[in-house]
């Protein structure tokens, strides 16, 4: 993609990318719907429901088990505004001995030799700003990054190109000279919005999309193909 050099810059989105987040995810938003008196969903539907970031996942999660129950559009808004605010709380709160969340084969090792190579990289994430930090920090990650973009960095969440622009002003280098790699269609349109190329991966979470169609410039199996 660089003519047989290394990208000067290097973005990466977070949940389901470089961390299978939705075990603590599940529990986190199971709690929130108990909360407010909804049935829990579990794991399997929570991983269909992310990627737009924490009020798009409550939306999706509380819609799916209020169908039918005949609730009005304010009974409806206000459960939603209580379970967010119960997330939150929950996805806070989960201790350092019960979190479930790991991170993908490989990514301390293709951090840390994009590090060694003078790669600058960021995070663009679609997670809030108060959990990513924390959540980098879990993970002992936290130094390899030059910049964090997250959801509510800026109005505009990914697909939208600017958390992208934005994370190569933090970062002082030209689109061009960049790669945004993530699991889902929100990073590969984001990156084709800007004229970003683009790397998707196998795993992650993308809608029962087959991300090896989704049109990024390459697409792999194992982020041991880009050490």
């Amino acid at each position: 993609m660089f003519d047989g050099s290394l990208p000067k810059a290097v973005l990466f989105d977070l949940d389901g990318t470089l961390v299978d987040s939705v075990p603590d995810l599940a529990a986190a938003i199971d709690l929130a719907l108990l909360d407010a008196g909804f049935s829990a969903i579990g794991l399997n539907r929570v991983r269909n429901y992310v990627g737009n970031g924490a009020q798009v996942l409550v939306h999706r999660a509380v819609s799916s088990v209020s169908a039918g129950k005949g609730l009005s559009a304010a009974e409806l808004q206000d459960r939603e505004a209580k379970v967010y605010q119960r997330f939150l709380y929950h996805y806070g709160h989960i201790p350092a001995d019960a979190k479930a969340s790991c991170l993908y084969d490989n990514v301390h090792n293709l951090l840390a030799a994009l590090k060694n190579s003078h790669v600058k990289i960021a995070l663009v994430t679609n997670k809030p700003a108060q959990f990513t930090p924390d959540i980098l920090r879990f993970f002992a990650i936290d130094h390899f990054f030059d910049a964090l973009v997250c959801g509510d960095t800026l109005a505009q969440k990914k697909p939208s190109a600017e958390p992208l622009l934005y994370a190569t002003q933090q970062l002082n280098v030209a689109v061009d000279d960049c790669v945004m790699v993530g699991d889902s269609k929100n990073d590969i349109e984001a990156a084709a919005a800007c004229n970003m190329k683009s790397v998707s991966v196998a795993w992650g979470y993308n809608y029962s999309e087959d991300p090896a169609e989704l049109g990024a410039d390459l697409h792999i199996n194992n982020f041991s193909e880009l050490l």
